[in-house]
């Protein structure tokens, strides 16, 4: 079956399976149930996951980049399409991971949570990087103490775009 068609269960139970996951059958089940739980699914866990709310499939996705514990997750945008509550979650779990040692690649373009999330940071202006390091190293490089908005602003006042003109394609 492909994702789309198979139920969420099956799904979450198809990462926690993968052959570098390597657990009894019983630890299987309980972490399945935990995420199950922990992003809101389990009530919905034989429904087919392609006929899911964007939301939802977002947290089923979540769920299974998080169910497995990689040492390396490499997360786009991974809020896009999810409640409050949902991403405070999402949050939290980040957390956790790297605290128990994960590389976690963050990929967003609200920086708000990533200056809540990540100890490091790299801004990208028109496909390049423009600037890498800690907060506090960035915002020193901009003299002042700001947010990383101000920051992000700052490195790449000079890459902006300009703004189209009405009527103009």
């Amino acid at each position: 079956l492909v994702g789309s068609e198979m139920c969420i269960r099956d799904r979450l139970d198809s990462v926690l399976r993968n052959k570098r996951f390597t657990a009894k059958e019983k630890e299987l089940t309980e972490r399945a149930q935990e995420f199950l739980d922990i992003f809101g699914l389990y009530e919905r866990q034989n429904e087919i996951s392609g006929s899911l709310p964007y939301g939802l499939q977002r947290r089923l996705e979540i769920a299974r980049a998080l169910a497995a514990q990689p040492k390396l997750l490499i997360l786009d945008e991974p809020t896009n399409g999810l409640d409050p509550y949902a991403t405070r979650t999402v949050h939290e779990l980040i957390r956790e991971r790297a605290a128990e040692g994960a590389a976690v690649f963050f990929s967003t373009h609200l920086l708000d949570q990533a200056e809540k999330l990540c100890s490091r940071v790299g801004i990208l202006s028109r496909g390049r990087l423009a600037a890498i390091g800690r907060l506090d190293e960035l915002r020193a490089s901009t003299a002042e103490d700001r947010s990383l908005e101000a920051v992000f602003f700052q490195i790449t006042s000079g890459d902006a775009p300009e703004p189209r003109r009405e009527g103009e394609a």
